[in-house]
């Protein structure tokens, strides 16, 4: 069974509000093109400059902020850090760094390099726009995204992506592949429950379930999955 990826219309409520820092300017600059071709988002400032990051948040107050990690994304952790309202923080990675989401530096960072407070979002090499969206949208409705693509078979690293993982798909009822392509979109539990006509406690159970038949741990794995094993494909 292969599905087509759902559309992206659709989405309720107001555009999620994003700030991109760090990077270079070639890639902040593709980051933001991308994004700004996705229903759903603005993009409200950029900077690769971590002094410039307090103000923009008190003047946009972005709902995520996309931290790019090459070379190095504490200082824009910091400044991010000490923001009040701070946003939901997203880093793309090239490397997995323990850093981010675990409150210790990396080895060989000076006493007190440590990040002031988990990330709720960590990304390695997440530069395929079908799996960085929904993790942005997750990041925006309160959820955690781990560390899912660090390099390996497929993109994901093989605790993550059990053997056989396509016909793992083939055990999933309807309704459960009715979840999935709405969890693709990065959509909560609440606003799948609105579009289902479901209660919050039936999607919940879907959601549980499904994972449990695919055998991971994550809403981004069963994203990065479902694209890896060609379940569903890119538009």
């Amino acid at each position: 069974m292969r599905a087509q990826t759902p559309s992206a219309g659709g989405e309720s409520g107001p555009p999620a509000s994003i700030l991109v820092a760090g990077g270079s300017f070639i890639g902040r600059g593709t980051l933001v093109a991308a994004l700004e071709q996705e229903s759903g988002f603005t993009v409200a400032a950029e900077s690769a400059h971590p002094a410039d990051l307090g103000p923009l948040v008190a003047e946009h107050r972005p709902d995520v902020a996309v931290v790019l990690g090459d070379p190095d994304p504490l200082p824009s952790l910091r400044a991010l850090a000490s923001c009040e309202p701070a946003p939901r923080i997203l880093v793309v990675s090239p490397f997995a760094q323990r850093l981010p989401g675990t409150g210790h530096g990396r080895p060989g960072d000076p006493a007190g390099a440590a990040v002031p407070a988990p990330v709720p979002g960590v990304t390695v090499n997440l530069t395929d726009r079908t799996t960085l969206v929904p993790a942005i949208r997750l990041l925006r409705s309160g959820y955690q995204v781990g560390q899912a693509l660090p390099a390996a078979v497929g993109g994901m690293p093989g605790a993550l992506r059990p053997p056989h993982a396509w016909d793992r798909f083939d055990k999933l009822t309807g309704r459960e592949i009715e979840v999935v392509h709405l969890m693709l979109r990065g959509w909560s539990n609440a606003e799948i429950a609105e579009a289902l006509t479901l209660s919050g406690a039936t999607v919940k159970s879907h959601v549980h379930s499904l994972m449990g038949k695919l055998e991971l741990r994550s809403r981004i794995d069963v994203i990065t999955t479902a694209y890896t094993t060609g379940f569903v494909r890119p538009r």
